[in-house]
């Protein structure tokens, strides 16, 4: 039987999948790609007779090979933190999937493997900007400020690698970012003994140096040019927006070609689902106060607009 690993490319999806290998100590095959490919079990639509885990992927981006895979005699094991509105029943399919805000894959993960305060979960509630749930955790387990930061430091860079239109776009691939993690059981030596965080950090002060080249529409919406280097930063500069100004809702639009693909950050401090209201677009999705939308048009430019003040402004 082979085991597949899915995971999202981003710091939460990594870190899970972290967390199950060692706790199972399996071999598995990886089956990831950058932040927005959320289609992943296509990938392996024709597997059979297989455990297939699956970390950090909305279930509504998956439906039809989902139902392939069961037809197939798969074994699903499903943790997500996104909003899907379809979750089909299976007997072959177990969910662990949670939707409040203090929650990513990475802390439901955890939990399951009854280790709520994993240095790595805490790895991945700091690339998913949930500080507050990661200081706590941090705290909890006696962790003085430079792990934290050191902890904190390491989730956001794997957060910032995962963006980009294709692999082509990122430093590393996510799949030999968790090759390099296997031998370590806690984060900490992997700081120590890799470089990778430190090449990392390198990579984002270089695309940060072009970030002047962004075009505000409006107070709240902000458009980035079809670049490389915007591909990269725009996750973690939309959650520097809300961290600046945190009572405020933000939208980043990259453009891509003939569109544009549309990252909401909305306020903690408001009661606005950012998640839902991206899942009113044909390619939207994602979480309460982090949602996106893979594919805008750009003549539906003014359209978005107006929807978005409509729905944050008001």
């Amino acid at each position: 039987m082979t085991n597949y690993y899915v995971f999202n490319g981003d710091a939460d999806g990594i870190c899970a999948a972290q967390q199950m290998y060692l706790n199972k100590r399996q071999n598995f095959e990886p089956i990831t790609g950058v932040k927005r490919d959320l289609s992943l079990l296509k990938k392996i639509e024709k597997a059979k007779d297989s455990q297939i885990s699956v970390f950090d992927i909305a279930v509504e981006k998956n439906l039809p090979y989902m139902a392939k895979l069961v037809e197939q005699n798969c074994h699903i094991l499903w943790f997500d933190h996104h909003i899907s509105h379809d979750i089909p029943k299976h007997v072959n399919i177990e969910y662990n999937i949670q939707t409040d805000v203090d929650i990513n894959t990475s802390l439901i993960v955890a939990e399951y493997l009854n280790d709520s305060l994993s240095p790595w979960a805490i790895v991945g509630l700091f690339g998913d900007n949930m500080s507050e749930p990661a200081i706590r955790s941090a705290k909890s387990i006696g962790l003085n400020e430079a792990k934290i930061q050191g902890l904190k430091r390491m989730g956001e860079l794997l957060n910032y690698n995962a963006y980009g239109s294709t692999i082509d776009d990122l430093h590393f691939h996510p799949a030999d970012i968790l090759e390099k993690m296997r031998p370590y059981d806690e984060p900490f030596a992997f700081i120590k003994n890799e470089t990778l965080i430190d090449e990392l950090a390198e990579g984002h002060r270089e695309d940060f140096q072009e970030i002047e080249q962004i075009e505000w529409l409006t107070p709240n919406i902000v458009r980035l040019p079809d670049e490389k280097w915007a591909r990269r930063v725009v996750g973690d500069f939309a959650y520097q927006l809300v961290r600046k100004e945190p009572n405020k809702d933000f939208a980043v639009l990259l453009t891509l070609g003939e569109s544009y693909q549309v990252g909401i950050r909305a306020s903690a401090t408001h009661d606005y689902n950012a998640g839902d209201f991206c899942l009113t677009f044909p390619t939207g999705g994602g979480r309460v106060k982090a949602a996106g939308i893979n594919v805008l048009p750009r003549n539906f430019l003014d359209d978005f607009i107006r929807r978005f003040n409509n729905y944050f402004i008001k």
